[in-house]
């Protein structure tokens, strides 16, 4: 299966709603991977993961997911405005965000690569270790 943004994103509108979690293909496989007693406990452990070996810019990606996708706490405007950047710049970010880890779902899950090496931009898409 390709673990694309695409389908990590609907993991991510899911993270509120567990018991959808729990039913997609995504959120089993991550359950599995991971060891982990539940889909959501999974996702939570892959997106810490995801992020914690690239320094800041990590640390960032993290907050943006966790706040905006996760626990829903700000609005677009209120992240950009947390982070000093336009919401345009914000949405730049996000999507960053999101690709990183998709790219750290894919090399977890031994699935192909959410995008090819070569278009690689990402600061975590190298550093980061399943």
């Amino acid at each position: 299966m390709r673990y694309g943004n695409g389908v990590v994103r609907q993991l991510l509108r899911r993270l509120k709603r567990p018991a959808e979690l729990e039913s997609l293909p995504l959120g089993k496989a991550l359950r599995h991977a991971l060891g982990s007693p539940s889909a959501f406990e999974a996702a939570r452990v892959a997106i810490d993961n995801a992020f914690a070996a690239c320094g800041p810019a990590g640390e960032r990606y993290r907050h943006i997911i966790w706040a905006y996708d996760v626990e829903r706490t700000i609005t677009r405007e209120e992240a950009a405005q947390e982070l000093s950047v336009s919401p345009r710049h914000f949405f730049r970010l996000r999507a960053e965000a999101v690709q990183a880890l998709s790219d750290y779902v894919a090399r977890l899950l031994g699935g192909p690569p959410a995008r090819s090496p070569a278009t690689s931009s990402s600061a975590c898409s190298e550093r980061v270790e399943s």
